[in-house]
C-alpha cells in the first residue's frame, strides 16, 4: 500500500529494500536447496536409509512421526524463549521474532561447519549495535547448556580409568552404557 506521508524518495528506498530482501531470500533458498540436494545425492546408503524410514513409519505408525515433528517445534520454541531471555538486556525481542531468529539460525547452520551459521542467522534479527554482544550472549548460553548437559549426564559415566606412565598421567573416561553422543 502507498503511504501518503512518505515522499517519493522514501517510497523508492522502501521498495528497493523489499526487492533486495526478496532477492537475497530467493538466492538463499536456492543455495540451501542445492546444498541439501548435494548432501542427499552423495549419501552412500540413501536407498537403504529411505527403506528403513518407510519400514519404521509402517511399524511404529504415522502418529509417532507427527509427535516427533511436534516436539521439534516445542524444542525450537524453548530455544527461542532461552535466546529471548539471553538477549533481553541488549534488546527486547518479541517471541515470534526470536522464533524466526532460531529458525534462521538452524537454516544457516545446515551448510556451515560446526553450526557456526546458527549465530549468524540469529543476529540477523537484531539491531546492528547489539550484534556482537548478542553473539557473545549466545555463545555463553550454548556453553551453559553444554555444562548442564555434562553435569546431568555425569552419573552415566560408569568407569574412570587412570593410566599412568613415567612421563605423564592420563585420565580416560570410558563409557560402558553403549550410548554415543555427537
Amino acid at each position: 500500500m502507498y503511504d501518503k506521508d512518505k515522499t517519493g524518495l522514501e517510497f523508492i528506498e522502501g521498495f528497493s529494500l523489499l526487492a533486495m530482501a526478496l532477492w537475497v531470500g530467493g538466492a538463499l533458498f536456492i543455495w540451501l536447496t542445492y546444498a541439501i540436494y548435494q548432501q542427499l545425492v552423495h549419501q552412500k546408503n540413501l536407498p537403504a536409509a529411505l527403506e528403513h524410514m518407510q519400514r519404521t513409519i509402517l511399524e511404529k505408525g504415522l502418529s509417532l512421526l507427527l509427535l516427533v515433528v511436534a516436539m521439534m517445534f516445542v524444542n525450537w520454541g524453548l530455544e527461542a524463549r532461552k535466546w529471548q531471555l539471553l538477549v533481553s538486556p541488549l534488546e527486547k525481542v518479541p517471541f515470534m521474532r526470536a522464533f524466526s531468529a532460531i529458525l534462521s539460525g538452524v537454516t544457516l547452520s545446515v551448510n556451515t561447519p560446526n553450526r557456526i551459521g546458527e549465530y549468524g542467522g540469529r543476529i540477523l534479527y537484531l539491531e546492528n549495535r547489539n550484534k556482537l554482544k548478542a553473539i557473545a550472549a549466545t555463545i555463553v548460553g550454548s556453553y551453559s547448556q553444554l555444562i548442564i548437559t555434562i553435569l546431568f549426564d555425569w552419573p552415566d559415566w560408569s568407569t574412570i580409568s587412570i593410566i599412568s606412565s613415567r612421563s605423564r598421567r592420563t585420565v580416560i573416561l570410558r563409557r560402558t552404557s553403549g550410548r554415543n553422543y555427537c
